[in-house]
Protein backbone atom coordinates (compact mmCIF):
# COMPACT_ATOMS: atom_id res chain seq x y z
CA UNK A 1 0.00 0.00 0.00
CA UNK A 2 2.76 2.44 0.93
CA UNK A 3 4.70 1.67 -2.27
CA UNK A 4 1.52 2.14 -4.34
CA UNK A 5 0.78 5.43 -2.58
CA UNK A 6 4.36 6.64 -3.14
CA UNK A 7 4.19 5.73 -6.85
CA UNK A 8 0.85 7.54 -7.24
CA UNK A 9 2.25 10.61 -5.49
CA UNK A 10 5.36 10.57 -7.68
CA UNK A 11 3.25 10.39 -10.86
CA UNK A 12 1.08 13.26 -9.66
CA UNK A 13 4.16 15.35 -8.93
CA UNK A 14 5.59 14.56 -12.35
CA UNK A 15 2.38 15.64 -14.06
CA UNK A 16 2.17 18.84 -12.03
CA UNK A 17 5.77 19.85 -12.65
CA UNK A 18 5.54 18.81 -16.29
CA UNK A 19 2.46 20.98 -16.75
CA UNK A 20 4.21 23.92 -15.09
CA UNK A 21 7.29 23.45 -17.26
CA UNK A 22 5.22 23.27 -20.44
CA UNK A 23 3.20 26.31 -19.50
CA UNK A 24 6.42 28.24 -18.91
CA UNK A 25 7.27 28.30 -22.61
CA UNK A 26 3.84 28.17 -24.24
CA UNK A 27 3.16 31.92 -24.17
CA UNK A 28 6.78 33.08 -24.23
CA UNK A 29 6.51 34.66 -27.69
CA UNK A 30 3.18 36.42 -27.17
CA UNK A 31 3.12 37.76 -23.59
CA UNK A 32 5.72 40.23 -22.35
CA UNK A 33 7.43 39.04 -19.18
CA UNK A 34 5.80 35.62 -19.36
CA UNK A 35 9.03 33.64 -19.15
CA UNK A 36 10.32 35.68 -16.22
CA UNK A 37 7.09 35.17 -14.29
CA UNK A 38 7.11 31.46 -15.11
CA UNK A 39 10.75 31.17 -14.04
CA UNK A 40 10.04 32.77 -10.67
CA UNK A 41 6.94 30.63 -10.09
CA UNK A 42 8.72 27.42 -11.08
CA UNK A 43 11.73 28.34 -8.93
CA UNK A 44 9.53 28.86 -5.88
CA UNK A 45 7.64 25.60 -6.41
CA UNK A 46 10.87 23.64 -6.94
CA UNK A 47 12.51 25.25 -3.90
CA UNK A 48 9.59 24.23 -1.70
CA UNK A 49 9.62 20.70 -3.13
CA UNK A 50 13.38 20.31 -2.61
CA UNK A 51 13.11 21.31 1.05
CA UNK A 52 10.76 18.37 1.53
CA UNK A 53 13.27 16.01 -0.12
CA UNK A 54 16.54 16.72 1.73
CA UNK A 55 17.83 13.14 1.58
CA UNK A 56 17.30 12.84 -2.18
CA UNK A 57 18.86 16.26 -2.75
CA UNK A 58 22.00 15.27 -0.83
CA UNK A 59 22.25 12.07 -2.87
CA UNK A 60 22.04 13.95 -6.15
CA UNK A 61 24.66 16.45 -5.01
CA UNK A 62 27.08 13.55 -4.53
CA UNK A 63 27.02 13.06 -8.30
CA UNK A 64 30.16 14.78 -9.65
CA UNK A 65 28.52 15.63 -12.98
CA UNK A 66 25.63 17.33 -11.22
CA UNK A 67 28.01 19.33 -9.03
CA UNK A 68 29.96 20.54 -12.07
CA UNK A 69 26.75 21.50 -13.85
CA UNK A 70 25.43 23.43 -10.84
CA UNK A 71 28.80 25.17 -10.48
CA UNK A 72 28.61 26.22 -14.12
CA UNK A 73 25.15 27.68 -13.59
CA UNK A 74 26.39 29.55 -10.50
CA UNK A 75 29.52 30.93 -12.22
CA UNK A 76 27.87 34.07 -13.76
CA UNK A 77 26.72 35.23 -10.33
CA UNK A 78 30.16 34.49 -8.90
CA UNK A 79 31.77 36.54 -11.68
CA UNK A 80 29.55 39.57 -10.99
CA UNK A 81 30.11 39.30 -7.23
CA UNK A 82 33.88 39.04 -7.71
CA UNK A 83 34.13 42.09 -9.99
CA UNK A 84 31.94 44.23 -7.74
CA UNK A 85 33.92 43.24 -4.64
CA UNK A 86 37.26 43.86 -6.32
CA UNK A 87 36.14 47.27 -7.57
CA UNK A 88 34.21 48.18 -4.39
CA UNK A 89 30.95 48.60 -6.29
CA UNK A 90 27.39 47.50 -5.75
CA UNK A 91 25.13 47.50 -8.80
CA UNK A 92 22.10 45.27 -8.07
CA UNK A 93 20.74 45.42 -11.63
CA UNK A 94 23.67 43.36 -12.92
CA UNK A 95 22.54 40.40 -10.83
CA UNK A 96 19.38 40.02 -12.93
CA UNK A 97 20.79 37.65 -15.56
CA UNK A 98 23.00 35.63 -13.13
CA UNK A 99 20.01 35.21 -10.81
CA UNK A 100 18.15 33.49 -13.65
CA UNK A 101 20.94 30.93 -13.92
CA UNK A 102 20.82 30.35 -10.17
CA UNK A 103 17.06 29.84 -10.34
CA UNK A 104 17.56 27.46 -13.26
CA UNK A 105 20.00 25.39 -11.20
CA UNK A 106 17.36 24.85 -8.50
CA UNK A 107 14.74 23.96 -11.13
CA UNK A 108 17.15 21.57 -12.83
CA UNK A 109 17.93 19.78 -9.56
CA UNK A 110 14.23 19.28 -8.83
CA UNK A 111 13.27 18.15 -12.31
CA UNK A 112 16.16 15.68 -12.57
CA UNK A 113 15.13 14.14 -9.26
CA UNK A 114 11.56 13.89 -10.52
CA UNK A 115 12.79 12.23 -13.76
CA UNK A 116 10.70 14.55 -15.90
CA UNK A 117 10.47 13.49 -19.56
CA UNK A 118 11.60 16.77 -21.16
CA UNK A 119 11.19 15.52 -24.73
CA UNK A 120 7.57 14.53 -24.20
CA UNK A 121 6.80 18.01 -22.86
CA UNK A 122 8.79 19.83 -25.54
CA UNK A 123 7.12 18.10 -28.48
CA UNK A 124 3.72 19.20 -27.19
CA UNK A 125 4.68 22.76 -26.30
CA UNK A 126 7.26 24.12 -28.75
CA UNK A 127 5.17 23.74 -31.95
CA UNK A 128 2.07 25.47 -30.48
CA UNK A 129 4.28 28.19 -28.97
CA UNK A 130 5.89 29.10 -32.28
CA UNK A 131 2.52 28.85 -34.06
CA UNK A 132 1.14 31.37 -31.56
CA UNK A 133 4.12 33.58 -32.37
CA UNK A 134 3.36 33.34 -36.10
CA UNK A 135 -0.28 34.18 -35.40
CA UNK A 136 0.81 37.26 -33.43
CA UNK A 137 2.98 38.40 -36.36
CA UNK A 138 0.85 37.52 -39.37
CA UNK A 139 -2.75 37.57 -38.09
CA UNK A 140 -2.97 40.13 -35.25
CA UNK A 141 -4.30 43.38 -36.80
CA UNK A 142 -2.13 45.68 -34.63
CA UNK A 143 1.12 43.79 -35.34
CA UNK A 144 2.37 46.10 -38.14
CA UNK A 145 2.60 49.14 -35.87
CA UNK A 146 5.47 47.45 -33.99
CA UNK A 147 7.44 46.60 -37.13
CA UNK A 148 10.76 48.31 -37.83
CA UNK A 149 9.84 49.63 -41.24
CA UNK A 150 9.72 46.56 -43.47
CA UNK A 151 11.41 44.42 -40.80
CA UNK A 152 9.05 42.43 -38.59
CA UNK A 153 9.18 42.74 -34.80
CA UNK A 154 6.73 42.02 -32.00
CA UNK A 155 5.47 44.43 -29.38
CA UNK A 156 8.29 43.40 -27.04
CA UNK A 157 10.92 41.71 -29.26
CA UNK A 158 13.16 43.54 -31.73
CA UNK A 159 13.89 41.85 -35.10
CA UNK A 160 17.24 40.39 -33.99
CA UNK A 161 15.87 38.82 -30.80
CA UNK A 162 12.74 37.58 -32.55
CA UNK A 163 14.79 36.01 -35.36
CA UNK A 164 17.20 34.25 -33.03
CA UNK A 165 14.54 32.81 -30.75
CA UNK A 166 12.12 31.83 -33.52
CA UNK A 167 14.93 30.08 -35.42
CA UNK A 168 15.96 28.13 -32.33
CA UNK A 169 12.35 27.16 -31.58
CA UNK A 170 11.82 26.12 -35.22
CA UNK A 171 14.81 23.79 -35.16
CA UNK A 172 13.78 22.36 -31.79
CA UNK A 173 10.56 21.31 -33.55
CA UNK A 174 12.65 19.74 -36.31
CA UNK A 175 14.98 17.92 -33.91
CA UNK A 176 11.96 16.56 -32.05
CA UNK A 177 10.81 14.65 -35.15
CA UNK A 178 10.61 10.95 -34.24
CA UNK A 179 12.53 11.68 -31.02
CA UNK A 180 10.46 9.18 -29.04
CA UNK A 181 9.95 6.60 -31.75
CA UNK A 182 8.04 7.09 -34.97
CA UNK A 183 5.62 10.00 -34.69
CA UNK A 184 1.96 9.71 -35.55
CA UNK A 185 0.81 11.63 -38.62
CA UNK A 186 -0.86 14.45 -36.59
CA UNK A 187 2.22 14.87 -34.36
CA UNK A 188 4.53 14.92 -37.38
CA UNK A 189 2.32 17.53 -39.04
CA UNK A 190 2.33 19.66 -35.86
CA UNK A 191 6.13 19.60 -35.62
CA UNK A 192 6.57 20.42 -39.31
CA UNK A 193 4.06 23.27 -38.95
CA UNK A 194 6.05 24.60 -35.98
CA UNK A 195 9.28 24.44 -37.96
CA UNK A 196 7.72 26.19 -40.97
CA UNK A 197 6.15 28.90 -38.79
CA UNK A 198 9.42 29.58 -36.96
CA UNK A 199 11.39 29.86 -40.19
CA UNK A 200 8.73 32.13 -41.70
CA UNK A 201 8.94 34.49 -38.72
CA UNK A 202 12.75 34.46 -38.86
CA UNK A 203 12.66 35.22 -42.60
CA UNK A 204 10.41 38.28 -42.34
CA UNK A 205 12.53 39.81 -39.56
CA UNK A 206 15.30 40.17 -42.19
CA UNK A 207 17.83 39.52 -39.42
CA UNK A 208 21.04 38.05 -40.78
CA UNK A 209 22.08 37.30 -37.20
CA UNK A 210 19.25 34.80 -36.87
CA UNK A 211 19.85 33.40 -40.35
CA UNK A 212 23.47 32.48 -39.59
CA UNK A 213 22.22 29.71 -37.31
CA UNK A 214 20.23 28.02 -40.08
CA UNK A 215 23.08 26.33 -42.03
CA UNK A 216 24.79 25.25 -38.79
CA UNK A 217 21.65 23.73 -37.28
CA UNK A 218 20.66 22.21 -40.63
CA UNK A 219 24.04 20.51 -40.87
CA UNK A 220 23.76 19.10 -37.34
CA UNK A 221 20.23 17.85 -38.04
CA UNK A 222 21.20 16.17 -41.31
CA UNK A 223 24.21 14.45 -39.75
CA UNK A 224 22.39 13.27 -36.63
CA UNK A 225 19.49 11.88 -38.65
CA UNK A 226 21.78 9.27 -40.18
CA UNK A 227 22.59 6.08 -38.30
CA UNK A 228 26.06 6.03 -39.84
CA UNK A 229 27.97 9.28 -39.36
CA UNK A 230 31.21 8.82 -41.25
CA UNK A 231 33.08 11.36 -43.41
CA UNK A 232 30.84 10.62 -46.40
CA UNK A 233 27.72 11.51 -44.40
CA UNK A 234 29.23 14.79 -43.25
CA UNK A 235 30.36 15.67 -46.78
CA UNK A 236 26.92 14.97 -48.26
CA UNK A 237 25.30 17.05 -45.50
CA UNK A 238 27.70 19.93 -46.20
CA UNK A 239 26.88 19.81 -49.91
CA UNK A 240 23.14 19.70 -49.17
CA UNK A 241 23.34 22.70 -46.82
CA UNK A 242 25.50 24.66 -49.28
CA UNK A 243 23.04 23.93 -52.10
CA UNK A 244 20.16 25.01 -49.87
CA UNK A 245 21.86 28.29 -49.00
CA UNK A 246 22.56 29.05 -52.67
CA UNK A 247 18.97 28.20 -53.58
CA UNK A 248 17.59 30.50 -50.89
CA UNK A 249 19.85 33.31 -52.10
CA UNK A 250 18.47 33.10 -55.63
CA UNK A 251 14.85 32.24 -54.80
CA UNK A 252 14.17 34.69 -51.94
CA UNK A 253 14.41 38.38 -52.75
CA UNK A 254 14.64 39.18 -49.03
CA UNK A 255 17.66 36.90 -48.53
CA UNK A 256 19.21 38.15 -51.78
CA UNK A 257 18.89 41.81 -50.77
CA UNK A 258 20.13 41.35 -47.20
CA UNK A 259 23.13 39.24 -48.22
CA UNK A 260 24.10 41.72 -50.93
CA UNK A 261 23.79 44.54 -48.40
CA UNK A 262 26.07 42.67 -45.99
CA UNK A 263 28.69 42.19 -48.71
CA UNK A 264 28.55 45.88 -49.61
CA UNK A 265 28.87 46.81 -45.92
CA UNK A 266 31.95 44.62 -45.61
CA UNK A 267 33.53 46.08 -48.76
CA UNK A 268 32.78 49.62 -47.55
CA UNK A 269 34.35 48.88 -44.17
CA UNK A 270 37.51 47.20 -45.45
CA UNK A 271 38.07 49.89 -48.08
CA UNK A 272 37.39 52.72 -45.62
CA UNK A 273 34.77 54.33 -47.87
CA UNK A 274 31.87 53.73 -45.44
CA UNK A 275 32.72 52.45 -41.96
CA UNK A 276 29.44 53.43 -40.28
CA UNK A 277 27.36 50.60 -41.67
CA UNK A 278 25.59 48.12 -39.41
CA UNK A 279 28.29 45.51 -40.00
CA UNK A 280 31.14 48.02 -39.76
CA UNK A 281 30.00 49.36 -36.40
CA UNK A 282 29.66 45.82 -35.02
CA UNK A 283 33.19 44.94 -36.11
CA UNK A 284 34.55 48.03 -34.33
CA UNK A 285 32.50 47.29 -31.21
CA UNK A 286 34.07 43.83 -31.07
CA UNK A 287 37.51 45.39 -31.62
CA UNK A 288 36.92 47.89 -28.77
CA UNK A 289 35.69 45.17 -26.41
CA UNK A 290 38.75 43.05 -27.18
CA UNK A 291 41.05 46.03 -26.55
CA UNK A 292 39.44 46.75 -23.17
CA UNK A 293 39.48 43.08 -22.20
CA UNK A 294 43.21 42.76 -22.89
CA UNK A 295 43.93 45.76 -20.65
CA UNK A 296 41.91 44.44 -17.71
CA UNK A 297 41.04 40.76 -18.18
CA UNK A 298 40.44 39.96 -14.48
CA UNK A 299 39.21 43.16 -12.83
CA UNK A 300 37.12 44.36 -15.76
CA UNK A 301 35.99 47.98 -16.03
CA UNK A 302 33.21 47.83 -13.47
CA UNK A 303 29.50 48.42 -13.71
CA UNK A 304 29.01 51.91 -12.32
CA UNK A 305 30.60 53.90 -15.15
CA UNK A 306 30.89 53.24 -18.87
CA UNK A 307 34.23 52.04 -20.22
CA UNK A 308 36.52 54.87 -21.46
CA UNK A 309 35.63 54.59 -25.14
CA UNK A 310 35.85 58.32 -25.85
CA UNK A 311 39.28 58.77 -24.23
CA UNK A 312 41.10 55.57 -25.12
CA UNK A 313 43.81 56.32 -27.73
CA UNK A 314 43.59 52.95 -29.50
CA UNK A 315 39.80 53.15 -29.75
CA UNK A 316 39.71 56.83 -30.71
CA UNK A 317 41.78 55.95 -33.78
CA UNK A 318 38.68 54.43 -35.42
CA UNK A 319 35.90 56.15 -33.45
CA UNK A 320 33.10 58.06 -35.19
CA UNK A 321 29.96 59.75 -33.77
CA UNK A 322 27.82 56.80 -34.97
CA UNK A 323 30.18 54.32 -33.30
CA UNK A 324 30.18 56.24 -29.98
CA UNK A 325 26.38 56.44 -30.05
Amino acid sequence: MQACHAATKSQAEQRAFGFLLGLSFLFYFVVRGWLTAALVATFLVCSIWLTTQPRHTREWLKDRRMRWLLMALASPALAVVSVQMLRHEFAPSYFDAPARFLAASVILLALVQLRIDFVRIAERVFPPAILLCAALIFVWPDAPKYFWGDRVASYFMDPLTLAQHSTIAAFICLFLMDSRGEDSLPMRALKLAGFAAGMAVSMVTQSRTGWTMVPILSLIWLVTRKKTRGPATVMLALLAVAAGCVAMYWVSSVVHTRVDQGVQDLIGYTSGRNVDTSLGIRIRIFHAIWTLFLESPLFGWGFMQPAPLSSHPAIMAYSTPAFEH
